[in-house]
């Protein structure tokens, strides 16, 4: 039986997507691209240590990442399905939802599942109202991008993100989940994304917080996947 580490992701492997804008600001989340998927694979499994393939089943666009076990000379598999992109009458919404599947299929492999317990993001920035009566960025064109993200050690949950203007530096999301109390025990073992709601008040500094890592430690904290026959 062997053991593989994944690694966690690093600010820089992290992108901020917008969501929703409203009057007060924009709904954002967080995802990784195929790109950062395939280099996490390649330095975990070699290069000629893992293999996708696609298959279409019943309308739906399937992506199999296949895992080689040196010790029981065998592929172990790893599958799941994508979403198709909006469509852009270029065909791109199937290269959309090929891409999907292969990001969703990585996190069954155990790359990014961390995503999953950030916390709910809401971004101060200023939006502007259309003549459909739906909100946009005030500057269309903004990029938003994490500068800072830590977990805790033990459970790989979130416990530490922001997120600032990529052009001017201005931080538009800042978050530190709260070290005391029911609702940081209810945090620290969820592995969903929590429910929205307005950002914690900042604690009183009375017991010390559980050990965090930062986005770039010294020893990266790593998921372990085992592979037996």
């Amino acid at each position: 039986m062997k053991t593989f580490n994944i690694p966690l992701l690093t600010s820089e492997d992290i992108e901020v997507k917008i969501k929703q804008c409203t009057k007060a600001g924009a709904v954002a989340l967080l995802y990784k691209t195929a790109r950062v998927d395939y280099r996490i694979l390649d330095q975990v499994f070699g290069t000629m240590g893992w293999q996708v393939d696609y298959e279409e089943i019943k309308g739906n666009l399937y992506c199999t990442i296949s895992l080689w076990d040196d010790e029981n000379k065998q592929w172990v598999k790893k599958t799941n399905c994508g979403i198709e992109s909006r469509e852009d009458e270029e065909g791109n919404e199937k290269k959309g939802e090929a891409s999907d599947a292969a990001k969703r299929a990585a996190v069954v492999v155990g790359i990014g599942s961390e995503l999953y317990t950030s916390p709910s993001i809401f971004l101060n920035v200023k939006t502007t109202e259309k003549k459909d009566g739906k909100f946009e960025l005030a500057d269309r064109y903004a990029k938003y991008v994490v500068t800072k993200i830590e977990y805790n050690e033990k459970t790989r949950v979130i416990t530490s993100l922001s997120i600032a203007n990529e052009k001017t530096g201005t931080e538009v999301f800042s978050w530190d989940m709260p070290t005391t109390g029911a609702k940081a025990k209810k945090m620290t073992k969820t592995v969903k994304t929590a429910p929205e709601a307005e950002k914690p008040a900042p604690q009183a500094n009375t017991q010390p917080a559980e050990e965090n890592v930062s986005k770039e430690p010294k020893m990266p904290l790593k998921s372990v996947i085992t592979i037996s026959a």
